[in-house]
């Protein structure tokens, strides 16, 4: 047998053979260059809306009811109080302005002319008429020693161009003999309502 294979080797005949259970290369199946199946992405859920909390507001000596994901930070202007400590939270969406309203002499009707002030001499383009900016007033009330009042006003941009409408909250609490102010302007009338709710809810902050 030895013999036969050099001899067929020697006059380059092609010479196959096979161990017995093993698969021939030529009927073999080439390997796969595709890369490996990959499992489907999970598909990621929203955060669930995070639980109210009573947040301790430590710089004014209150606490409100706000989302569980709200923090705080000093303003960076004092125009309303001091200190003036901003609340926001991402996840919800939420922002809040609460200030020292001791030095504030504004009663109601007088914060709402001072506002009002505000936008005085300001306008908007409407086709080739000049529109003045006014600050419209949807609600006041007075509750106890403390009031409230929701507005609207243009949304108006340096080209004098409108693109919206603003909406704000403003209102006066007395907490443990502390005056306060606490408001929010924003675009979503929704804002307008958790505002509202948490500025109702200040009292003196709970020290354990």
């Amino acid at each position: 047998m030895r013999l036969v294979v050099v001899l067929a080797l020697a006059s380059g005949c092609n010479v196959h053979w096979s161990t017995p259970g093993a698969t021939r290369a030529s009927s073999a199946s080439p390997p796969s260059t595709a890369p490996p199946s990959r499992p489907e992405a999970a598909v990621s859920k929203p955060a669930p809306p995070a639980k109210p909390q009573r947040f301790v507001v430590a710089a004014l000596g209150v606490s409100l009811v706000v989302p569980g994901d709200v923090k705080s930070e000093p303003a960076k202007n004092h125009d309303f109080g001091d200190p003036q400590i901003d609340l926001f939270g991402e996840a919800s969406s939420f922002y809040l302005t609460v200030a020292n309203a001791d030095k504030d002499r504004y009663g109601l009707d007088e914060r709402i002319r001072r506002e009002q002030g505000e936008v005085a001499g300001t306008y908007f383009v409407d086709g080739v008429a000049r529109v003045p900016v006014q600050l419209d007033i949807i609600r006041k009330a007075r509750a106890g020693n403390g009031w409230e009042f929701e507005y609207s006003r243009p949304q108006v941009d340096q080209h004098h161009e409108r693109f919206g409408t603003l909406l704000g909250y403003f209102s006066r609490r007395v907490v443990g003999g502390k005056k306060l102010n606490c408001f929010m302007v924003t675009t979503d009338e929704g804002d307008i309502a958790r505002a509202a709710e948490a500025c109702a809810s200040l009292a003196p902050a709970v020290t354990p």
